[in-house]
């Protein structure tokens, strides 16, 4: 799709030099899943009578579903959103190639442009059309030894950022080859092929384009006035929607804190986060007037239905030119006043927190929960998922509003300290028998909130004679998405299956064999029916093992081939994968685990049998006879009970509370909690989440 401008005609006649003109072609790269960006941005377009053409970007969470192998491959390795960011400008400069055209520039849609852009766009004259790449702008963190043309222009060198840039066709399958092998991020490609230009890769100065770095779908969102005061960016030049590069300590309400990132918020149904970043605004007694902000329509709410300090949105945002802006004289060509519809859409885009998921691998269980929340929350958060060694080795990714880490343990070796609420994950009871309950406690120091995943880990919590401390504790159970999980036919044969990770089946109170195969496999050689399993690894003594499929292709790869799902594991979250079984129209033949007494009900979607061999092989040859067939439509039933749907309002009321406490906490420098006595614990629902409080 290309961008027409109706403007672009009088741009031409009042600029001897026009992006339209002087490239051949502009290209926005942009995610079908995110329209909301691509609105934001277009409307930028627009303003400044720019020809677009938008080009889908490839999605690299979607990519890395299909390149599990990937996850145990070294650190250096490309993350999702890298990869797909690498394969999008790929994408671009193929499609430029196949269009014949002589020179190009290529945008991101998270770009903004100078106040004056087109006005310097002229600069342009002073330097020779032989350059091979062109930054209009970029992230120069090494500014050691770099090479001046002009009063304009540099000679790049170690300069990174692909959000806007020029390139000539020289250069096209150059970067085509240089790229293939898909080792490296985009941006590190061009600063490795400016060595061999011959000083042909020039860096406007200061940029006429940055980008917004608080909301990225490539890495963890970052501060935007830290990341500009690093990188030289003047950003009261630029047509932020907000001045979020001005201070200022005063809070709409009392109560509420501003989280890590200083961004505006949407009060929630229950909770309201917000912040008003004008000096202007003044507070009487810790609330605001109803007209307390004209400039961010933000104001107090006390008395509409959203809670005592709570805030609401009274009018959309517009942008407010800062003195300098105001005191440069624009040619009548040049848009410098902001039209305040134009940044409806990228206001909602600002306010949602920003949430960093901190899974264990992409492909396993963690990812698949991972997912579900970013199919069904993200009007609400922006999530950013990435696997927790990389948040460890790397610790400035750990920037936003709210960490989540699954695995519990992972929170000792990140460092917490540049977000604003921690929320803590536990799905199971036998992890911190092994692992020790200190480094459990050390973790629950860490976390604002505690996300288990049934009320059977709570018991333990409660009941543990090592009286354990935990922070304000969430029920939320793990879902399964129904539209990827459908019935499959049956197959011919009635079989079994079991799937998981023996690689991950440690110890348990002393029990070797965790996840139960070792037990299945002697059920089913005394049953005689035959056992299919999904592991990562080959297993021995099973008659099949189908390896690394990928999460989506489960169903059509392992569920369609068994008749009923066996579990056998000592302790367990869900299982999660009864929940697929069971949407797939599998019945489950499964150990009293986790959640497996409320969803199974015996007879009519599954059978529960005691935990050991004998038991498992009756229950096996129960299944055959009952027929699986005829408990499949009760399974799928269930199932739809467990849908992400359902499941994933839960999870969104855990990750506002803990944003709400975290802010509380920051604000009012909350000495640590006090100590938890054992039986000091109740809990009580809200919204359908049971929440476990003091």
């Amino acid at each position: 799709m290309i961008l027409r401008s109706t403007r672009a005609s009088n741009r031409h006649a009042a600029n001897m030099y026009h992006p339209d003109q002087y490239f051949g072609r502009l290209y926005c790269i942009s995610l079908d899943r995110r329209p909301d960006r691509w609105r934001c941005v277009e409307s930028r377009f627009r303003r400044w009578g720019l020809s677009v053409e938008r080009l889908a970007a490839v999605d690299g969470w979607q990519t890395a579903r299909n390149r599990t192998a990937r996850a145990a491959e070294p650190v250096n390795s490309l993350s999702a959103g890298e990869l797909g960011c690498l394969l999008s400008h790929r994408k671009t400069i193929e499609e430029a190639q196949r269009g014949g055209f002589e020179r190009i520039l290529v945008l991101e849609d998270d770009v903004y442009f100078h106040r004056r852009f087109l006005e310097r766009f002229q600069e342009i004259a002073t330097v020779s059309d032989d350059w091979n790449l062109l930054y209009l702008g970029c992230s120069q963190y090494d500014r050691s030894r770099l090479e001046a043309v002009n009063e304009h222009f540099y000679r790049a060198r170690k300069t990174l950022g692909t959000f806007a840039y020029g390139i000539h066709r020289r250069w096209f399958q150059k970067f085509l080859d240089a790229t293939r092998s898909l080792s490296a991020p985009a941006d590190v490609v061009l600063c490795r092929l400016q060595e061999e230009t011959g000083g042909k890769c020039l860096v406007w100065q200061p940029p006429l384009v940055i980008a917004d770095v608080r909301d990225s779908d490539i890495r963890p969102a970052r501060d935007l006035k830290r990341h500009a005061a690093r990188l030289q960016w003047p950003l009261e030049d630029y047509e932020m929607p907000v001045p979020e590069f001005q201070d200022s300590p005063n809070l709409i309400a009392s109560g509420f804190h501003a989280l890590a990132a200083c961004r505006f918020r949407l009060p929630s149904k229950s909770h309201g986060l917000a912040q008003c970043r004008h000096p202007q605004v003044r507070t009487s007694g810790g609330l605001v007037s109803p007209a307390a902000c004209e400039s961010c329509g933000i104001r107090q709410s006390a008395n509409e239905g959203l809670g005592n300090g709570a805030l609401a949105l009274v009018k959309p945002i517009r942008a407010i030119p800062s003195p300098k802006a105001e005191a440069t004289d624009s040619p009548p060509s040049s848009p410098a006043a902001v039209e305040p519809e134009a940044n409806r859409g990228r206001f909602a885009e600002q306010i949602r927190p920003r949430v960093i998921l901190a899974i264990d691998r992409f492909g396993w269980a963690f990812h698949s929960d991972a997912e579900g929340l970013l199919k069904h929350l993200s009007d609400e958060f922006s999530f950013t998922i990435v696997p927790h060694r990389d948040l460890a080795r790397r610790p400035e990714l750990v920037e936003g509003d709210l960490l989540v880490a699954f695995w519990w343990q992972s929170l000792l070796g990140i460092d917490t300290s540049r977000v604003g609420a921690v929320v803590c994950g536990l799905f199971d009871t036998w992890s911190w028998d092994i692992h020790g309950v200190r480094q459990l406690q050390a973790a629950f120091d860490k976390a604002t909130a505690l996300l288990v995943s049934n009320s059977y880990i709570l018991d333990d919590l409660r009941n543990h004679p090592a009286g354990l401390r935990p922070p304000a504790s969430f029920v939320c159970e793990e879902g399964v998405d129904c539209e990827i999980f459908r019935p499959q036919p049956f197959p011919h044969e009635f079989c079994v299956g079991w799937a998981g990770t023996t690689a991950n089946a440690r110890s348990y109170r002393g029990a070797a064999d965790g996840k139960g195969l070792g037990m299945i496999q002697q059920a089913a050689r005394d049953a005689g029916v035959r056992l299919v399993t999904a592991d990562r690894e080959d297993v021995p003594g099973v008659y099949e093992t189908r390896r690394q499929i990928a999460h989506e292709r489960m169903p059509e790869e392992f569920y369609r081939h068994i008749s009923a799902h066996c579990i056998g594991s000592y302790s367990e979250g869900a299982p999660l994968t009864a929940a697929e079984a069971l949407a797939c129209g599998r019945p489950v033949i499964s150990t009293n685990v986790g959640i497996v007494s409320q969803v199974v009900q015996h007879g009519v979607n599954g059978l529960i049998a005691p935990r050991d061999a004998a038991s498992l092989a009756a229950a096996m040859q129960e299944m055959k006879r009952l027929g699986p067939e005829n408990l499949s439509a009760s399974a799928r039933r269930s199932a739809l009970l467990m849908d992400w749907s359902r499941q994933a309002p839960k999870w969104a009321h855990c990750f506002r509370a803990a944003l709400e406490l975290g802010s509380r906490r920051t604000h009012a420098r909350i000495a640590p909690r006090p100590e938890f006595a054992s039986g000091e614990w109740q809990v009580s629902r809200h919204d359908s989440c049971e929440t476990a409080a003091r």
